[in-house]
């Protein structure tokens, strides 16, 4: 049953830090002169830049509207938390902030990806250029996020095979039942 809670943790973690980075990026605007909140906004910024971009843009730059759709993204994936499928989800989930993280980090360093040859089919197709390197707080991230799909692996695939298990009790069960059957007649 932990594992569960642990299975939403890094998606709701990811979800808090760009609610995090909305707020001080907001308040930044109002109290310039707190060096506390340029460090926040800046360190956060760097990892959700494109993402808070898309964000701004999409909620024509609301910023109650903006901390809406962050917010009722997390109680959407405490509440599919609850859901009888919820390994399968999680797996989803968990993958999907991965992947979004990912993506933010690489486009956040001023990384760029470009073709080495004209054929895909051609090993080492896709080069990383211009790659610059992660900062401890992006590399964290992304360790926590690996970590969180490794356990989210896990436990889909422990879901798997106590189901598997209780069908393989059932048949046998349902077999020897035919043959007791049988025994009477």
């Amino acid at each position: 049953m932990r594992l569960k809670y642990l299975a939403a943790a890094f998606p709701v973690t990811v979800l808090g830090l760009m609610i995090a980075e909305r707020l001080a990026t907001f308040l930044v605007g109002i109290f310039p002169s707190k060096p506390a909140l340029w460090a926040i906004s800046i360190q956060l910024r760097s990892l959700f830049l494109d993402t808070s971009s898309v964000l701004a843009a999409g909620t024509m730059h609301s910023i109650t509207l903006q901390l809406a759709v962050l917010a009722g993204l997390g109680v959407l994936v405490l509440m599919l938390m609850r859901a009888r499928s919820w390994p399968t989800l999680s797996f989803l989930v968990n993958h999907g902030a991965l992947l979004l993280v990912a993506a933010a980090a690489l486009l956040g360093t001023g990384s760029t990806i470009a073709s080495s040859g004209g054929s895909p089919m051609e090993p080492g197709h896709w080069l990383l250029a211009n790659a610059r390197q992660l900062d401890a707080f992006q590399c964290t991230v992304l360790i926590v996020g690996f970590a969180g799909c490794a356990l989210c692996h896990y436990l889909f695939l422990t879901q798997r095979s106590n189901g598997d298990r209780a069908l393989a009790t059932a048949l046998r069960e349902l077999a020897l039942d035919r043959g007791r059957r049988r025994g009477r007649r």
